[in-house]
Formats: structure tokens, sequence, C-alpha cells
């Protein structure tokens, strides 16, 4: 069917093409984002934090619907609870760090202050 000398111009064509066709998603893929964590922190009514990112960003984050939904947020809704927030370096936490939250989750679904 094909000579013998085909074969190995048949393959680098096949790769060349592979490579622009990689070359070409990567080109139109959307940024990676770096590492975020939260900076500072601060308290807002009704179950929600004003909360600062690493890139500058801030941002307020409503707990209430986790509270209300996930069980592992249920002593949050105790006020007195929920003021205690502390940071560990990239998230806020609770009683001693048995509950935290993603800084990323807190990033995408915070809305912009």
């Amino acid at each position: 069917m094909f000579e013998s000398y085909y074969i190995p111009l048949l393959m680098s064509y096949i790769l060349l093409c592979i490579a622009f066709a990689i070359a070409h998603l990567c080109r139109n893929m959307p940024e990676i984002n770096p590492l975020i964590w939260v900076t500072s922190a601060a308290p807002a009514a009704d179950y929600k934090l004003i909360l600062t990112f690493n890139d500058g960003s801030v941002k307020v984050f409503d707990f209430m619907p986790l509270i209300e939904r996930y069980k592992v947020f249920a002593p949050l809704k105790n006020e007195a609870v929920f003021a205690n927030f502390a940071l560990d370096g990239w998230t806020v936490t609770w009683l001693d760090g048995q509950i935290d939250i993603a800084p990323e989750y807190l990033f995408s679904a915070g809305i912009a202050a």
C-alpha cells in the first residue's frame, strides 16, 4: 500500500499536527489562578465576614446558607462562636481549627466589596 519510506513521513506529519493542536489548545486555555488565601477577616452583620485575600481583593462572604445546609457548620449559628473566628495562615477557622473552609471557595463564592 505505502512504500516503506512514506511511513516515517506520515508519522512526522501526524506528530506535527498533534503538536500544533496542543499549542492551539494551550494558547486558548484560561489562565490558572495562583494560590489564594485569606490575609484578614472582619465580622459583618448576619453571619457575614469581610475577607481580604493575598491578591488584595476584598469580598463579603455570607455563611448563613452553609450554616443552614451543612451540619459541620451548625455550631456557627451561635453568634458567640461565629464571632470567635481565627486565621490559620490560609483561611478562617473556628473552635481551634475544628471548623474551617477552603479559601478558594470563599474567594470564588464571595461578593466583591
